[in-house]
Formats: C-alpha cells, sequence, structure tokens
C-alpha cells in the first residue's frame, strides 16, 4: 500500500510536469483541456508563464520530495494545490465563477494523498534517503 502510494503521487509529479510543459510546447490545447479562454498578447503570456511554471514547480516539488525523501518538498505542493482548491471556491463565492467541481476533486484527493505519502516519510525508517 506504501509504495502504491508513492508510485501513484510520482505519476501525478510527472503529470503535473508534462501539463507545465504543454503550456511551453502547445498552449492552445493546455488552455483548452483547463477550460480556459485562449487570449493573444500580454493576456497569452501570463498564461504560458504563470500556469506552466505553476504546474512545474508542483510536479518538481512532488518529485524532488519523493526522491530525497524530503516531505518539505511535498509541504510546498501540497500548500500550492490547496491555495489552488481555496482560490477556485473564493471564486466561485465572491466573483461569480463557475463551481469547479471536476478540478477541486481532483486537487483535495491528489491533497490527501501527498498528506499520507508525507505522513509515511515521517517514519523513522524514511528519515535518510538510501546511498
Amino acid at each position: 500500500m506504501k509504495s502504491s502510494l508513492k508510485l501513484a503521487s510520482f505519476l501525478f509529479g510527472l503529470v503535473f510536469i508534462c501539463v507545465g510543459l504543454a503550456w511551453q510546447i502547445a498552449p492552445a490545447y493546455a488552455s483548452a483541456r483547463l477550460g480556459l479562454p485562449f487570449p493573444g498578447g500580454l493576456g497569452l503570456s501570463s498564461q504560458i508563464a504563470n500556469l506552466g511554471s505553476c504546474f512545474i514547480t508542483l510536479g518538481l516539488c512532488i518529485l524532488i520530495g519523493l526522491t530525497r525523501y524530503e516531505r518539505d518538498w511535498l509541504h510546498a505542493a501540497i500548500l500550492l494545490l490547496g491555495f489552488a482548491f481555496a482560490e477556485s471556491l473564493i471564486a466561485w463565492l465572491l466573483h461569480g465563477a463557475t463551481f469547479a467541481l471536476r478540478m477541486m476533486t481532483v486537487e483535495a484527493l491528489i491533497i490527501a494523498l501527498l498528506v499520507c505519502v508525507t505522513n509515511q516519510l515521517a517514519q523513522p525508517h524514511h528519515r535518510t534517503p538510501p546511498p
């Protein structure tokens, strides 16, 4: 069970990096997959830079945390996803945005997964990385 949770987390880390790279390589595709309008000019620059960097950072935090057995990296990933979840809720509650149930469900499940893995890394036999 423990290794399957880590494997799932690792795969999510890879997926997040791929999504981030998609913003660099095929921004129209990445934008459509998230249900976002595809703007031009400064809006496009902002989407590519901000969303691409967030997804790549999220994926790298997960992969580094898992490979180095360092919980702090996973905490950073949990914070990024947690704020994304909270901001989606705020957008819906305060600004009339569409309730993003599917995205928020995925974010909540990945947060729960990462919390479980983080707790596993807190166990004494996981404190130091293998040689």
